[in-house]
C-alpha cells in the first residue's frame, strides 16, 4: 500500500484499537507533545458515524455543537479505545463536555482537565506552566518532552509542503483532510514517515487533484469527517485551505526548541497558532448545528478578508454555492 493509501486507511479507521496504550483528548488546547513524551499514543476524538446521539443531545442541549454531542454519545458507548481522557477549556463546548462527564457515572473514564489561558501576561505563563506540569504528573511523567517537541516540529515542516501542494490544486479536498486527520491517531514518528512518503507521491504526479477545478477556502466550524470535503470534490471544486481546527491548523506554527520545554509549550499553545485563509476563488463559512459562535463574527470576518463569503449550513446549501 502506498503511503497516501495508508494515511487514507488510518483516517477511516482511526478509532479502532491500534496501540497498547492510548490516551484520548478533546480540543486543540491539549498539548499532544506531553502525552507522546510519556510514550503513550495521543488520540484526538471526533464523532463516530452510526452512534445514536439522542441521550447526548438531551443532556448537552442544542447550544452545544453537534460534534461535541457526538463525542459524548460515543464515549458513553465505549466506542473509543481509551480509558483515560484529557479535556480542555478551548471553548464552552469542551468545558460542558467535561462537566457533564464529571456528573455522569458508569463511563469508566479517568478524566483530566487542562485549563490553558491565553492572555500575554507573566501570571498567565505561570498558571499555564502549572497546568502542564500537573498534566505531566497525571500521565505519569514525560521523559522525553524535548524529543516529542522536535518530532512534532518536523511534522509542521512537512505540513508547509502539504499546504503548498494544496494551493496548486494537486491534492483533492478529501485527501487533504485525510492526510491531516490521520496524524491525530498516529505517533509522530510513524506519521512523519507516512506524511513524507505521501508528499513525495503527490510531487511525483500521483496526487488526486488535477488543478483545474474552482478553488475554495473553508472557514467556520470544524470538519472532523470528510463528508463536506468529499461533496466539494464531487462538484468539481478543491478546498485548498481552511482555518478550522481539523485542517492546516493541526500542523501550524512551531514550538521553540531552546530552554525549558514546558515553557516553550506554554508559549506555543497560548497563542493558538492559526493559518490565514488561502487565496481562493470561493470563500465558504460552514456553520454546523449548535456552533453559532462563528456566525456572530461574520461581519468582522468579511472585513478582515476584504472579500465576500457565503455561509453554508448543509450539503444542499454547499451544492448551491458551488454550482
Amino acid at each position: 500500500m502506498s503511503a497516501l493509501g495508508e494515511l487514507r486507511a488510518v483516517y477511516r479507521s482511526r478509532f479502532e484499537p491500534r496501540y497498547a496504550e492510548t490516551i484520548g483528548y478533546v480540543g486543540a488546547d491539549v498539548p499532544r507533545e506531553v502525552i507522546e513524551a510519556a510514550g503513550v499514543i495521543a488520540l484526538r476524538l471526533a464523532p463516530i458515524e452510526g452512534i445514536e446521539t439522542t441521550f447526548a443531545d438531551r443532556v448537552l442541549g442544542p447550544g452545544v455543537d453537534s460534534s461535541i454531542r457526538g463525542i459524548l454519545a460515543a464515549l458513553l458507548e465505549g466506542a473509543y479505545p481509551v480509558d483515560r481522557l484529557v479535556l480542555c477549556s478551548e471553548s464552552d463546548h469542551t468545558v460542558r463536555l467535561y462537566t457533564t462527564l464529571r456528573r455522569l457515572t458508569g463511563h469508566g473514564l479517568d478524566l483530566w482537565f487542562v485549563d490553558l489561558l491565553h492572555l500575554p501576561r507573566a501570571s498567565t505563563d505561570a498558571y499555564d506552566r502549572e497546568q502542564l506540569n500537573r498534566l505531566v504528573d497525571w500521565i505519569g511523567g514525560a521523559s522525553d518532552l524535548a524529543g516529542a517537541i522536535a518530532a512534532t516540529n518536523r511534522l509542521r515542516e512537512l505540513g508547509d509542503r502539504l499546504s503548498s501542494l494544496r494551493r496548486g490544486g494537486v491534492v483533492s479536498s478529501r485527501d487533504a483532510l485525510a492526510i491531516l486527520g490521520a496524524g491525530t491517531a498516529l505517533p509522530a514518528g510513524r506519521y512523519a514517515e507516512l506524511l513524507e512518503g505521501a508528499l513525495g507521491e503527490v510531487e511525483r504526479g500521483d496526487g488526486t487533484g488535477d488543478g483545474t477545478g474552482r478553488t475554495v477556502v473553508m472557514l467556520g466550524s470544524d470538519h472532523s469527517d470528510d463528508a463536506v470535503y468529499a461533496a466539494a470534490d464531487e462538484l468539481g471544486a478543491t478546498v485548498v485551505g481552511e482555518t478550522h481546527g481539523w485542517g492546516e491548523a493541526l500542523l501550524a506554527g512551531r514550538v521553540g526548541e531552546n530552554g525549558d520545554p514546558v515553557a516553550r509549550l506554554v508559549s506555543h499553545y497560548r497563542v493558538r497558532p492559526r493559518v490565514g485563509p488561502a487565496p481562493a476563488e470561493v470563500t465558504l463559512a460552514w456553520i454546523q448545528s449548535g456552533d453559532e459562535g462563528y456566525a456572530w463574527s461574520l461581519p468582522q470576518a468579511r472585513r478582515a478578508l476584504g472579500r465576500d463569503l457565503t455561509v453554508v449550513r448543509s450539503l444542499n446549501e454547499l451544492r448551491k454555492a458551488l454550482t
